[in-house]
């Protein structure tokens, strides 16, 4: 556990921009999607100064038949694609909105200190100024910190399992 703690504190902030990029890339695929009246328009082989008339050729059913097949496969990826993205949104969103809630549950000195380093990503200089205190003090709460982490993911482990057993 102790591991898995050290590995979101120092990935926090990359799983912070993975998160952000996984939201862009949602809202992409979100607007990706081919509607029926995509569909009608990119077929629609009439000019303005024609007049109305019916085609009797077999091409155009093929055409829109293949069109329609088209736009079912390309939508059935972009499902995929996002059930995808959407569950790593979730597994990235969870463990981060854990780390930062466990954050919260350390003694003040303790939280403070994550809070400024990985949280906010300031720099040991920094949280030194900020805190007045020196880097021994604050790798000292930096050590008792992820001690506290792991017995509160412990807790909250337990917890998931007593749930789940019933």
């Amino acid at each position: 556990m102790k591991g898995y703690v050290e590995r979101i504190i120092n990935n926090y902030q990359s799983m912070v921009k993975e998160r952000e990029q996984i939201k862009i890339k949602l809202n992409e695929l979100q607007n990706a999607y081919i509607t029926d009246r995509d569909i009608i328009e990119a077929m629609s082989f009439s000019h303005p100064d024609d007049a109305d008339r019916v085609q009797t050729s077999g091409t155009s059913d093929k055409t829109c038949k293949i069109a329609l097949c088209y736009r079912d496969k390309r939508n059935q990826v972009l499902d995929e694609s996002y059930a995808f993205w959407s569950n790593r949104y979730a597994k990235v969103n969870l463990e981060i909105e854990t780390f930062e809630e466990a954050v919260k549950r350390l003694p003040d000195d303790m939280a403070e200190v994550i809070k400024l380093l990985v949280i906010e990503n300031n720099t040991w200089e920094q949280v030194e100024t900020m805190l007045c205190m020196s880097r021994m003090t604050l790798h000292r709460f930096r050590k008792l910190a992820i001690e506290e982490l792991v017995r509160v993911y412990q807790r909250q482990e337990a917890m998931e399992v007593s749930v789940l057993l019933g």
